[in-house]
This record gives C-alpha cells, sequence and structure tokens, in this order.
C-alpha cells in the first residue's frame, strides 16, 4: 500500500514525515518518536 502510494518505508524517525499504524497508542515511546519528528 505505502509503495502504492509513492511511498517509502524508513526505519529512522527523523526521516519520516508521517506515521501509519493500524493502532496509535498513547505510549510513552510512541509520543516520544512523534514528538521527535
Amino acid at each position: 500500500i505505502i509503495r502504492g502510494l509513492h511511498g517509502s518505508v524508513s526505519a529512522y524517525g527523523n526521516a519520516c514525515t508521517h506515521v501509519v499504524t493500524g493502532k496509535a497508542r498513547s505510549t510513552l515511546n510512541f509520543c516520544t518518536a512523534l514528538c521527535s519528528g
């Protein structure tokens, strides 16, 4: 799906512009990753 939308998967959080997830939870790790940009 991601490549079909001309996107790519990155292992580095600072290279991401969008988060694709099945279920977002307000965990410390998720919030830290989201805010660190």
